[in-house]
């Protein structure tokens, strides 16, 4: 007899199973992790697969022993197999990225107990989970729910009461994972599973997870790969965010569509919920149920003459909304996503932007030049490093510079920027960042803002970003849920005020949204690949005539989900080629798993 074994190690994308041969004294089964020789190296492996025969000619070496019967079900190796192929990896990556380093490691793992207090909605995201847990009930179907963050927890909270099976329940970020098991109290036996768990933690996790010890896994990424007992639901809080895709590094994992294969192999409830559902959610989903009353914040067009004062992006009608909310003794909270003096550098003559090695842009601050993506500084070049002739100089409005005009208008009055770096938050007036509501902003907040404002939402609208108007949508749904849960006014300053008003209407967005998208032929209808390889011309031959150029070490393809599998020629391009596919919830059936 033989096995076929997926090494736990980290492989190039063209590796699959080994064959090994399995001792006359040993019987495993398809899911056991064995330890077997590998390169000069004893390592533990899946087994795959069993069979009569193999193809391999000399040598085979033998499995030594059997480290974890039932580590896996055979659904479970089909699952991680599939999505291997769709991000065209090695299902030995994904099989390390699911177990780590195991060290046999059989202890219970420690468990987390939230706070005993029952949580408080109001009456819209009250009636927004009555009707989700209604359709629920009635419904065996997919949900994207249009709610607010403390409404998506109340759904959570809810399923756990009535279902008796385990719950998962997946957040973008590791804070999200600890605030929200700080929060809410599920049951005695419910953990966290993240990024910075300890190697010994996430093993006794995964071995609790799958024996059903625990009952709710609260988690990131690999919270989705691991394999369960038998899961009842599976929830997705603040499925819009950018941090549910890992894009840095392989494996490149959206949480979303591990977790949606899950909820699949257990053919339970997958329950997306966000501020706004994303166009895939609208797509993909039998039941979007939208929120039961969404208020419309105040607009001020930019354009107007008569909003003008002499600072700029604080608008006439902002300022007196700034004292009325100050004179009831409130805090004013005001985003603008623009650290430092001003957003870029650029060219006078060329109009080149200065850029940093990450990609990032940089822009000026008080010790000079900082990249607005990985914090790098650098003075002032004395010329242009792309004509070589121009002079570079700062354009645009940071908020420091916001800072000094609020400090004039408002003296005496204390005002903080809330940025990676700086989290002081008991200033009267805080001009906060994208930093505030992933970093510091908690559900359930307590109520000390009279004034929630967006100074400029439609900076985040970028033509080259077909998911900047998504974002930007979503920017402003969020905005409106933070005001509503503080009972404060809401102000979104634009110079796009019709589109701005369009994106107010949820429905409605994601409509138009969707057959724009339709239109280009981009996510959610067609998976887009793209991928960057030093040797252009290998990379032209590789992939054929699915893919263009965009620039010289660069090419795309947008095709149908279902095609990505057969891109055989992609398995072959070294790990040096970075691969990312932007893509869909899978919706094509999969034959099931046969024994070889």
């Amino acid at each position: 007899m033989f096995a076929r074994v997926y090494p736990i190690i980290r492989l190039p994308r063209r590796f699959g199973f080994f064959d090994y041969e399995i001792p006359s004294d040993m019987i495993p089964a398809i899911g056991d992790v064995v330890r077997m020789p590998f390169h000069g190296r004893n390592v533990r492996g899946v087994v795959g697969a069993l069979s009569e025969a193999t193809d391999v000619r000399g040598k085979i070496s033998v499995i030594e022993t059997i480290d974890w019967r039932g580590a896996l079900s055979e659904s479970d190796i089909s699952r991680v197999e599939h999505i291997a192929a769709s991000i065209v990896q090695s299902p030995s990556t994904l099989f390390f990225h699911l177990f780590g380093t195991l060290h046999g490691d059989i202890s219970l793992p420690a468990m987390v107990h939230g706070a005993a207090e029952s949580i408080s909605l109001n009456r819209d995201v009250a009636e927004t989970v009555k009707r989700v847990l209604d359709d629920i009930n009635t419904h065996h179907t997919n949900i994207a729910v249009q709610i607010s963050g403390e409404g998506a927890i109340g759904i959570a909270q809810l399923l756990r009461k009535r279902i008796n099976d385990q719950l998962l329940i997946l957040v973008p970020r590791e804070r999200d994972a600890d605030v929200l098991s700080r929060t809410i109290r599920f049951d005695d036996a419910t953990t966290v599973l993240h990024g910075k768990t300890s190697p010994r933690q996430r093993e006794r996790i995964i071995r609790a997870w799958k024996n059903g010890t625990i009952r709710t896994l609260i988690g990131t990424r690999q919270a989705s790969l691991i394999p369960a007992k038998k899961i009842g639901a599976v929830v997705v809080l603040s499925s819009g965010a950018r941090d549910h895709f890992n894009d840095r590094r392989n494996p490149r994992l959206d949480t979303r569509n591990t977790a949606w294969l899950q909820a699949e192999q257990h053919a339970v409830h997958f329950v997306a919920c966000d501020v706004l559902p994303r166009p895939e959610e609208f797509v993909a989903m039998p039941t979007t149920i939208f929120s039961a009353q969404t208020p419309t914040p105040t607009i001020i067009d930019l354009r107007a003459r008569d909003t003008h004062s002499d600072s700029p992006l604080l608008s006439l009608p902002l300022i007196e909304a700034i004292k009325n909310a100050l004179q009831s003794q409130k805090n004013v909270l005001l985003f603008y996503n623009r650290k430092g003096i001003a957003k870029r550098a650029q060219c006078r003559k060329c109009d080149a932007i200065l850029c940093c090695d990450c990609g990032g842009v940089y822009g000026g601050d008080a010790e000079g030049l900082a990249c607005g993506r990985c914090s790098k500084k650098r003075d002032m070049p004395e010329a242009c490093p792309t004509c070589n002739d121009g002079i570079v100089a700062l354009r645009g409005i940071g908020n420091a510079h916001v800072e000094a005009s609020l400090t004039k208008l408002f003296p005496g009055i204390t005002i903080a920027r809330v940025e990676k770096g700086s989290s002081k938050t008991d200033a009267r007036i805080q001009l906060v960042t994208e930093f505030f509501f992933s970093r510091i902003v908690v559900p359930f907040a307590q109520k000390t803002f009279g004034l929630v404002a967006d100074l400029a939402i439609d900076l985040s609208m970028h033509p080259e970003n077909f998911r900047s108007n998504e974002d930007t949508a979503r920017n402003l749904h969020r905005l409106v849920a933070f005001a509503t849960q503080q009972n404060a006014m809401c102000i979104v300053q634009t110079w796009l005020a019709d589109d701005v008003r369009e994106m107010c209407d949820a429905e409605t967005f994601l409509k138009k949204e969707s057959a724009l998208r339709e239109r280009y032929g981009l996510p959610p209808h067609r998976a887009r690949i793209t991928i960057r390889h030093a040797d252009a011309d290998a990379l032209s031959q590789i992939t054929g005539a699915y893919f263009a150029p965009t620039t010289d070490d660069t090419v795309e393809a947008r095709i149908a989900p279902s095609e990505i599998c057969s891109l055989v020629p992609l398995f072959t391009l070294p790990d040096t080629a970075v691969i990312a596919i932007d893509q869909t919830y899978d919706t094509t059936p999969r034959p099931p798993r046969t024994k070889s």
